[in-house]
């Protein structure tokens, strides 16, 4: 396999545009041995006018972040290439237990507490480790982009071990927690229609006041999101469903629906608003009342001290 066959299997992400063997090339540069735009220039005997071209372009597709970091298994910022309704599994994070370490993990962490591996953000510390996902798992339904996600975890857990030389896997053992997780329905109609009125959504929880679900323009996807940290696989298939049940009728009522969504929000806010200012009020009456009463108090404590001074003359 040649240099730059090599380059280009090694970035044919899941979902992402062809590459060119330039891009390909820089990508590998820029997010593998972290060199800047002048010395890969340098490197390809290029113009540095071509690199940073070339990087912006990376950027374009959703690649690499502002800071050159490798934003691989997330999406171009084109939805066109992805079948309608698709669910997007991202947002991921991982709590993890460490079962066993050695003094070279205790050297690694005192080198540095957050590591950049596979393009996810590892966070060390004595005893656990925190994993923050930097990919994205595409599938028909939540259930089979959690399978995807889950596929590619075991593997990754094994390799951040032996990396790291601490083991964080070991069968009927349940150290590994996935804290965090966010599931979207890609090519979502509302989506879109609320991104052309730039018009935002943003639903929470009766219960726990957490926000679960959203309508977010990320990579130009146009995705009905469900980000509750506890319920956001079950939510997404409810969600899905809703929109599944009128998209064969009215438009209209499916607009009408999440309106009434966000509007039942606003209007619980406004309740409270009001029984706190309420509070508030009463608050303010009740400190006015035990203010005059102590200076009532205060009127009797004294005469009794003028009274009492009058008779001892």
């Amino acid at each position: 396999m040649t240099k730059k066959s090599a380059f280009s299997s090694a970035f044919s992400g899941q979902g992402l545009p062809k590459l060119t063997s330039i891009q390909s090339e820089v990508l590998y540069y820029l997010t593998k041995e972290f060199l800047t735009p002048k010395q890969i220039a340098t490197r390809r005997k290029t113009k540095i006018r071509t690199i940073q071209a070339t990087i912006k372009k990376l950027r374009d597709f959703g690649i690499i972040n502002n800071q050159f970091r490798e934003v691989r298994f997330c999406a171009p910022t084109s939805a066109l290439s992805l079948p309608k309704n698709l669910i997007r599994l991202h947002g991921e994070e991982w709590n993890i237990t460490i079962l066993y370490k050695d003094e070279r993990y205790k050297e690694s962490l005192s080198n540095s507490n957050f590591i950049d591996y596979d393009g996810n953000t590892v966070r060390l510390s004595r005893d656990t480790i925190e994993v923050y996902s930097g990919k994205s798992f595409y599938a028909e339904d939540s259930s089979k982009a959690t399978y995807k996600s889950f596929e590619y975890w075991n593997t990754f857990f094994n390799k951040l071990g032996n990396s790291l030389n601490v083991l964080i896997i070991k069968p009927k053992v349940q150290n590994i927690k996935r804290v965090n997780a966010h599931y979207a329905e890609v090519n979502n109609e509302l989506a879109k229609d609320y991104e052309e009125k730039g018009e935002r959504i943003r639903v929470y929880t009766r219960d726990d006041g957490k926000l679960w679900f959203l309508i977010d323009n990320s990579f130009n996807l146009h995705e009905a999101e469900t980000v509750h940290p506890a319920t956001s696989k079950e939510d997404i298939e409810k969600v899905k469903d809703m929109f599944n049940d009128v998209r064969n009728g009215s438009w209209t009522d499916l607009k009408t629906i999440v309106t009434s969504m966000t509007m039942e929000y606003q209007t619980n806010i406004k309740l409270h608003m009001e029984v706190l200012h309420g509070m508030k009020s009463t608050q303010a009456a009740t400190l006015e009342t035990l203010n005059a009463l102590k200076d009532t108090l205060k009127k009797i404590e004294d005469r009794g001290v003028r009274n009492g001074k009058s008779k001892n003359i």
